[in-house]
């Protein structure tokens, strides 16, 4: 089922009335299907044990899945995500989209790619995929395969996004900026633009689960981040900085307007922040969403984060909640990310630079 304007504006309606209404939506939600990948990435915030079957178990079942489909078009949802591990891993992904498209939700698909041949290109395009979200670590083999450590896999992945295109599915590549790959974002930016798709590039690094600093290795170090926030332009227009308010930067939607659902069922925030707020093998999605600790999630307000209020670089920050809580577990619901604060520091620095050189 393919996004149309038509169906935004109905659903827009519909959400306008049940929001008016007092109910809180949980509109878009990322299913990670599993856990499972034929990759081996390094930066991969869930780590090596989520490698080979050993979560296989532990997935909801293909009728399982659909049932929880069936009570998020009930509770107002508009669009799935479709993420893993590799989603493509499940030998039933594509009953499980069949349905989703079936029961009328729109669905999106975020994978590595390298397990899209022809048929598999042809099945989504056929089952009417929003859009296909690309996971691309370098310009060229040696910086993709440096990080996948799976040799081959640049170019399948890369053959994947051209058989996507020439369906005219659309494609965004994701690009984890870390140590190895930073001097080629242009390059990867080329690239994408060449074969007709769009690029999008993440500077923050997540934790491990259960590893806190266990990204320090590949992130950026300060001076390379302050390049890439140059070249990538993300400095904000000084006139939209000032305006906007300090809780639109450390308050996350993340299970305020969209949230996640684990390969086991577990209703989380959001994919980095792991928070269960209750197992859908034990409570309906709408019991869920409305009970005790998903309101404790929407009750946080910038008074209970006075350390971020106060800080000097809060205009130019993205806190995320799951960051804080990978690093200091179970802080979450309040407190900085020295991620999000490292990049908050380098774009100010970039503007404050920019705004000297025009004194002169």
């Amino acid at each position: 089922m393919v996004i149309d304007s038509r169906s935004v504006k109905n659903y827009a309606i519909r959400q306008a009335e049940r929001r008016r209404a007092g109910e809180m939506i949980a509109g878009i939600i990322t299913m990670e299907i599993t856990f499972r990948c034929n990759l081996r990435c390094r930066h991969c915030y869930l780590g090596p044990y989520t490698y080979g079957d050993a979560s296989k178990n532990r997935e909801l079942t293909t009728d399982e899945v659909k049932g929880v489909l069936d009570q998020l078009i009930e509770a107002g949802t508009f669009f799935v995500d479709f993420t893993g591990g590799e989603a493509l891993c499940r030998p039933d992904i594509f009953e499980i989209m069949a349905h989703a498209g079936k029961i009328g939700l729109f669905f999106g698909l975020k994978t590595n790619a390298t397990m899209i041949n022809e048929t598999v290109a042809d099945k989504l395009k056929d089952l009417g995929v929003s859009g296909v979200h690309i996971s691309l670590y370098g310009a060229t083999p040696q910086t993709h395969e440096f990080v996948t450590e799976i040799p081959g896999s640049f170019e399948k992945t890369i053959s994947a996004a051209k058989m996507l295109r020439e369906r005219r599915i659309r494609v965004r590549f994701n690009t984890t900026m870390m140590k190895c790959n930073v001097k080629e974002h242009k390059q990867i930016e080329a690239l994408a633009n060449q074969l007709n798709a769009s690029s999008n590039f993440d500077p923050f690094i997540m934790s491990k689960v259960g590893e806190p600093g266990s990204g320090d290795l590949i992130r950026l170090d300060d001076e390379d981040l302050k390049t890439l926030v140059a070249e990538r332009n993300w400095v904000p227009d000084e006139e939209i900085t000032a305006k906007s308010s300090v809780e639109s930067h450390i308050i996350c939607t993340a299970g305020r307007k969209r949230c996640a659902i684990s390969p086991s069922g577990e209703v989380i925030p959001c994919t980095s922040w792991r928070l269960v707020m209750g197992d859908l093998r034990k409570r309906s999605f709408s019991e869920i969403w409305n009970g005790e600790v998903a309101r404790k999630v929407r009750s946080v307000t910038a008074k209970d984060m006075p350390t971020c209020v106060s800080c000097e670089f809060v205009k130019f920050c993205a806190r995320c909640p799951g960051f804080v809580d990978l690093e200091k577990e179970g802080s979450g619901l309040s407190g900085p990310s020295s991620v999000n604060c490292r990049v908050a520091r380098a774009i100010k620095e970039v503007r404050d630079a920019r705004a000297k050189e025009n004194l002169h």
